[in-house]
């Protein structure tokens, strides 16, 4: 994962790092990505760009490709030259990768050839300039194609969200859980699910409320995005009853910790006699998984085991046993 600097930054893509953790309320800047530039350039545009933003270069199209997969960036300038076949052959081979094909791609080209243009720009290429190119432009073409994706993505995200709870609904799950499943198993990193279960949902949603604070599923909304202390950690609407967690980045030693935040969070005012009726305590089931994502292994597998744990510990309550994490 790219560090933070202080000032405009370049690196090479092979010693880009990935981070264990995620410092708290802190923001990674957006990553651009040049392909197959002079060695002065990339230091050039990522003064041009400023201090918000992190200019890696790869060489070749296979450390382009690695860069692309392993560094996340959130724009590629293709700055092969001569375009020809290589140029052309990454860009396609960039649009098919399924960890690249959402990047924007900046084709630059040496040749003002118009049949360079339309074949760049018909394999996914958001733009194309023709070279030379000086980096003030370039830089404010790369401003304006993030500003757009961001908005792109906020208009996505509203149709990700959950009207009742605020969290992401299921669909962000979903896409969220694939998401993180593939960047774990290509770092080789655990990742943790955790489901929680509103005990008796369907009387709990169905009872009168004095107010809207009291909506148990606001509540139970609430107390997850209290126990997940981390960006990078997603709390979403799962189900009727149902939330989830997806945890990168964390064994299972670190998800118990996210469990006894949640126990915590829900207890609300246990053992006060006089609690308000918003401090009232929530009765939730969990269900915890985790792993390293393996070859042979899907997300919906992982779905799946963290179903199954829920199950579990729902039996248990049931029965008067003690609820065991797994």
């Amino acid at each position: 994962m790219p560090q933070m600097r202080n000032k405009p930054s370049t690196a090479h893509a092979e010693d880009l790092g990935h981070g264990t953790e995620h410092p708290p309320a802190v923001e990674l800047m957006p990553v651009v990505l040049v392909v197959g530039a002079t060695a002065a350039f990339a230091p050039a545009l990522a003064t041009a760009l400023g201090p918000g933003y992190q200019v890696a270069c790869a060489r070749t199209n296979r450390a382009a490709m690695a860069a692309a997969r392993s560094c996340a960036p959130d724009l590629i300038v293709l700055a092969v030259s001569p375009p020809g076949k290589d140029g052309f052959d990454l860009c396609r081979r960039l649009q098919s990768d399924q960890h690249a094909s959402a990047t924007p791609v900046i084709f630059c080209a040496d040749t003002r050839a118009d049949d360079a243009e339309i074949r760049a720009l018909e394999l996914g290429a958001v733009d194309f300039l023709v070279q030379p190119i000086k980096p003030r432009p370039l830089a404010l073409r790369i401003v304006n194609q993030l500003r757009q994706r961001r908005r792109q993505d906020a208009l996505q995200a509203q149709s990700s969200v959950d009207p009742e709870t605020g969290l992401g609904n299921r669909r962000c799950m979903e896409d969220t859980l694939v998401r993180e499943w593939h960047r774990a198993r290509r770092l080789q990193t655990p990742l943790s699910l955790v489901l929680v279960e509103l005990d008796r949902a369907d009387r709990a949603i169905g009872a009168p409320a004095r107010d809207r604070g009291d909506d148990p599923l606001r509540r139970v909304a609430k107390a997850l995005k209290a126990a997940l202390h981390r960006p990078g950690d997603i709390a979403t609407r799962y189900g009727h009853g149902q939330f989830a967690a997806i945890l990168p980045e964390t064994d299972a030693d670190g998800a118990g910790y996210v469990v006894a935040r949640i126990r915590a969070a829900t207890a609300g005012g246990r053992g006060r006699p006089q609690a308000s009726a918003v401090d009232r305590p929530l009765r939730v089931t969990l269900g915890t998984v985790s792993c390293v994502p393996g070859a042979e292994q899907d997300p919906v597998q992982l779905l799946r085991r963290a179903d199954e744990q829920l199950k579990r510990a729902r039996n248990k309550r049931h029965a008067g046993g003690r609820v065991r994490r797994s």
